[in-house]
């Protein structure tokens, strides 16, 4: 075999793996994306259950119920807290309209010239601008909470539970609470 050939035959052998790790090396956000959704691995006999990113959010924000003052915020997580036992995507997607509804009086508060059709797509630009970001954990935490709630909107399967959207909406009043903080 002369070199040509040897090198031609490497060439073979090796394009499919190269091509498989630059894929992954160019998707590796993506890819990280979908393993957030996975909930459960089985291979052959051998099942795994992994839990998802909320279980990993709890300890950051601890709500007790008994502390909720009668105003109006309160009475509407409480009663997304009740939704969650019937509906737990609704109770998501409830609140994160209310975090929505949160940001858009920060924008008008802080003038930052959004408009309307361009709030809904780059609310986290609108936070970064008017200065929520400076807090770090503001900034994970609305990932996380906008990474599960596209979850909510977006899977056909039945994954997120009554527990998973009661730790949501109390996350929630915790973003809430980050946005209208000055």
């Amino acid at each position: 075999m002369d070199v040509l050939a040897f090198i031609s035959e490497i060439v073979k052998a090796l394009a499919w793996p190269l091509t498989i790790l630059a894929i992954v090396f160019i998707m590796k956000d993506k890819i990280g994306d979908l393993l957030d959704l996975v909930t459960k691995i089985k291979v052959g006999e051998v099942e795994v259950e992994i839990g998802n990113r909320l279980k990993k959010l709890q300890p950051s924000a601890k709500i007790d119920l008994r502390k909720f003052k009668k105003t109006k915020e309160d009475e509407k997580f409480l009663s997304l807290l009740n939704l969650s036992i019937s509906s737990p995507r609704a109770a998501i997607l409830e609140s994160w309209l209310l975090i929505e509804e949160a940001a858009k009086k920060r924008f008008e508060k802080f003038n930052a010239g959004f408009k309307q059709e361009e709030f809904s797509r780059n609310i986290r630009g609108g936070l970064e601008i008017t200065g929520v970001f400076r807090n770090p954990k503001a900034n994970d935490l609305f990932i996380d909470l906008r990474r599960i709630r596209n979850l909510a909107v977006h899977s056909t399967e039945n994954l997120l539970k009554e527990q998973d959207a009661v730790r949501f909406v109390e996350l929630s009043k915790r973003m809430i609470e980050f946005i209208n903080k000055d």
